[in-house]
């Protein structure tokens, strides 16, 4: 009774944002840095853009084939970029999206959203997620995902985190696997995020000519809702993005760097730390 009872609540709740959010514009948010090449925050959906698309997007894969992606397989290495011919994409409905709870943490497939405030557990999630086509190019990256186990009575919070890195051992073509556990687990995994970032810009920036001047690539928050804490993952992301024009500069690589987020905590979180790297800052609001 009690199961029967929170699913009509879920359900509930959803059809109300479904009624709240008919015929509402969304409003989108675009921070712009004083760094050349301009690398941007836009508060939009990666999927359904309101703003222009860039030339090159980019998926997570491992976030594609949660989503139930069955045009893909695992990649074993982290940063791996793959090509798809196939321009079809998974992607969570309107309401999903705008209202996901990327801080929730399960050892199941089950996700969440966030109203008020109030948290809601999705048990089914794939109910919410659709087939869409893209228009513009995109890439798939090979991204870190962070695994949650059950605590047992014997067991500490340090236990329940864990991560796994494939790597090609020098020298050698077989591929080995390593292990981590607990808080050690969380920092492997962050490493992974910022060669995930660099390798994507890096990569990417080959696919472009010379005559190409606007160079654009919108990135959206890699490895967020696949048990890496959002604020922990943004840090990552912008000091990625920010290590990289360092070391490359703008020349034959790119004019414009988005960073996409889907939540006005995440587009804040995003802007005072690229302010925190001595950006001065300037926010445009549309819609």
């Amino acid at each position: 009774m009690k199961k029967i009872t929170f699913l009509i609540a879920i359900t509930v709740v959803i059809n109300a944002l479904y009624g709240m959010e008919k015929g509402k514009e969304q409003k989108v948010r675009t921070f712009i840095s004083t760094m050349i090449p301009r690398v941007v925050v836009v508060q939009d959906d990666i999927y359904e853009r309101c703003t222009k698309n860039a030339d090159i997007t980019i998926f997570g894969e491992a976030e594609q084939i949660k989503l139930g992606n069955s045009e893909l397989s695992m990649t074993p290495l982290i940063g791996n970029i793959r090509i798809t011919h196939d321009n079809y994409i998974m992607k969570r409905n309107k309401i999903f999206t705008k209202y996901c709870d990327s801080s929730y943490e399960s050892d199941d497939d089950s996700a969440a959203i966030k109203v008020e405030g109030e948290r809601f557990i999705i048990k089914n999630p794939h109910v919410h997620v659709e087939r869409k086509k893209m228009d513009n190019q995109f890439f798939f990256v090979k991204e870190p995902q962070l695994f949650f186990v059950p605590l047992q009575n014997n067991q500490s919070v340090d236990d329940r985190y864990i991560y796994e890195r494939t790597l090609r051992q020098d020298g050698e073509t077989f591929l080995k696997t390593c292990k981590y556990k607990g808080y050690v687990a969380i920092n492997e995994a962050l490493e992974d995020l910022g060669h995930c970032y660099k390798s994507v810009l890096s990569t990417v920036s080959l696919f472009f000519t010379k005559d190409h001047t606007a160079r654009s690539i919108a990135i959206p928050q890699l490895s967020v809702g696949l048990g890496i804490p959002a604020y922990r993952a943004a840090q990552v992301a912008v000091a990625a993005v920010v290590e990289f024009i360092a070391k490359h500069g703008y020349k034959d690589s790119y004019g414009l760097i988005e960073l996409v987020v889907h939540d006005s905590e995440s587009f804040r979180l995003y802007q005072n730390l690229l302010i925190g790297h001595g950006l001065n800052k300037k926010e445009i609001v549309l819609g």
